[in-house]
Order: C-alpha cells, then sequence, then structure tokens
C-alpha cells in the first residue's frame, strides 16, 4: 500500500507482506482489515505499523482469492470470494458462526466488492 502526501504512512504485511491487496476496511475501534487475493488471507491488525496481526483463511472452505471486506454495527465480518463465487460473514478473525451464501438459485458469477448498507 502506498499513499502520498504529508503525514503519509505505509505498512506492507509485516513478516508476511502483502501480495496483492484487494479490499480495506476499518471498524469503529480504528482496527484494520485488508484482503489479499494472493495470499487468500484476511488481515487484521490495529494500526499502520501493524501492530496486533491477525491473519484468517476461510477455516473449512479456504478462500480463493478475496476481495471485498465489511463489518457491519454488530461487529460481523462479510468479505466477498471471487474464486469461490461466495460471501461469507463471521463473528471475528477465527472465523467463529461462519455462515457462506454463494447466490442460492442464481448462483454469484465474478465477485469483487462487497457493501452492507
Amino acid at each position: 500500500m502506498l499513499f502520498s502526501g504529508s503525514g503519509q504512512v505505509t505498512y506492507a504485511g509485516g513478516g508476511t507482506s502483502f501480495i496483492v491487496p484487494r479490499g480495506v476496511f476499518v471498524d469503529s475501534s480504528a482496527r484494520i482489515y485488508v484482503t489479499d487475493d494472493n495470499t487468500n488471507l484476511v488481515y487484521r491488525f490495529d494500526d499502520m505499523s501493524g501492530t496486533n496481526q491477525i491473519t484468517y483463511g476461510g477455516g473449512g472452505t479456504p478462500f480463493v482469492n478475496p476481495r471485498g471486506v465489511y463489518l457491519d454495527s454488530s461487529g460481523r465480518i462479510y468479505v466477498s470470494d471471487n474464486g469461490n463465487t461466495t460471501v461469507y460473514r463471521f463473528d471475528d478473525m477465527i472465523g467463529t458462526n461462519q455462515v457462506t451464501y454463494n447466490g442460492g438459485v442464481t448462483p454469484f458469477g465474478g465477485l469483487f466488492g462487497i457493501w452492507v448498507g
């Protein structure tokens, strides 16, 4: 990730560098969530220095090209996965109460982002 301007801060994933970061979301506690299309992981860290980095790869059905990430007002995490053409919802970064949805009767094609209103 590279931003320009005064006060610029960069973070490349620390010990496990980002390869193809796709989606980013900042929750109400200022934790940063990033999906990486190549490592097939969702990263969460507390700040732009990578403090308390946690990764999650989808549990029983590993992510394949996770693209978008979003948190709702209850703190549930939503990830759109292009490779599995599935949207995942889980309660925390260890995948508690994970639910998957692939579009039902009309399966999703490619998934690139997500927004929950």
